[in-house]
């Protein structure tokens, strides 16, 4: 019993220095302290309605968004017979429409998308999703 007794306990101390952390010298300590300090503190979100508002009427926040999605809204489709090509187009202005609020002709892109996307035997569940959603908010 005593040499069992005797096992076990040098077993458990040498897993316990094992699993034991490392010890961090005093300039590592200071290194990891200065690191958190040093970055930039928390701000949280508004709290109000009108602090929202306040941040949307921004000179120029989400205007390059804007006015990119509506090129890609506008854009003509292309001069092409290549069914990939066209889904890529369609799913693209689709969801360009979508993020400004155009629905029906985000509906229409999304169709149009997935009638090439037949044609060229493209399965895809996450843009299927999509056109679902589409439908949905027509």
């Amino acid at each position: 019993m005593g040499k069992v007794l005797l096992m076990l306990l040098a077993t458990v101390l040498a897993f316990q220095a094992w699993a034991a952390p490392s010890r961090m010298s005093l300039d590592e300590a200071k290194q990891v302290t200065d690191s958190a300090i040093s970055q930039e503190a928390f701000v949280p979100p508004p709290r109000r309605v009108d602090d929202v508002i306040k941040i949307l009427n921004q000179a120029g926040t989400f205007k390059g968004s804007t006015e990119s999605n509506r090129i890609k809204a506008d854009a003509p489709p292309p001069p092409t017979q290549d069914n990939q090509s066209l889904v890529a187009f369609y799913r693209e202005r689709g969801i360009a429409a979508w993020q400004l609020g155009r629905y029906k002709q985000t509906l229409d892109d999304f169709e149009k998308a997935q009638h090439y996307a037949g044609e060229a035997r493209i399965t895809d569940p996450q843009f299927m999703q999509r056109l679902a959603v589409a439908e949905l908010e027509r």
